[in-house]
């Protein structure tokens, strides 16, 4: 397994459940259990409390972190919004029930400082009048490259152009929530492969 697909901190794509419960030191769960949840004020992230969910697989391998903070104040999201940028990551979609903004879309989609304000005026508006609203990063680095490719003309569809470590973040408000969410879609999707073609033997 690809140690270098890290989802947040030192946790990586694929780490093994038992090697998650050491380092957290808490109580084995029962066996099978495919998920680890940390209370909030365990894990502090862009200067919040967060509840912590760790997902695995039937393989008891890690395959997704989820961040929940149970808020819904638009300050809030906002604020951890850009929090994020300024952390090294890049806004490039926004999808809420009737309409998505996507940076890929956009003449101007390499100047920075107008697609990200672009990006928030777009997520704001969104926030205030839907129930949900998804806002989709890719790490800065591989932004900065895939936005100069002009045949790419979907957010999603540049993730064929990442290496195969390549981490997504998703920041999400629904009625209740904010919610952070780190996978490897490239890992995840060579896994799938790899258990439909288990299943079929």
């Amino acid at each position: 397994m690809n140690r270098a697909a890290i989802l947040l901190d030192d946790y990586y794509y694929g780490m093994p459940r038992k090697d998650i419960l050491a380092k957290l030191k808490i109580p084995l769960p029962p066996d099978h259990e495919q998920r680890i949840l940390r209370d909030p004020g365990e894990i502090s992230f862009l200067g919040y409390n967060w509840e912590e969910l760790f997902y695995f697989d039937n393989d008891e391998a890690l395959r997704q972190i989820i961040l929940i903070r149970a808020t819904r104040d638009g300050e809030t999201f906002r604020s951890i919004q850009e929090e994020l940028i300024n952390s090294g990551w890049t806004p490039v979609s926004v999808e809420m029930d009737e309409a998505t903004f996507d940076i890929f879309g956009l003449a101007n989609r390499r100047d920075h400082e107008i697609t990200n304000r672009e990006l928030k005026e777009f997520g704001s508006q969104a926030l205030e009048k839907n129930d949900s609203v998804t806002v989709y990063f890719f790490p800065a680095a591989f932004a900065d490259k895939v936005l100069t490719d002009s045949k790419i003309k979907f957010w999603a569809n540049a993730i064929d152009k990442a290496p195969e470590n390549f981490c997504l973040l998703s920041f999400a408000a629904d009625a209740n929530n904010i919610k952070l969410s780190f996978t490897a879609p490239l890992l995840s999707r060579k896994a799938a492969l790899k258990y439909g073609e288990k299943i079929k033997r």
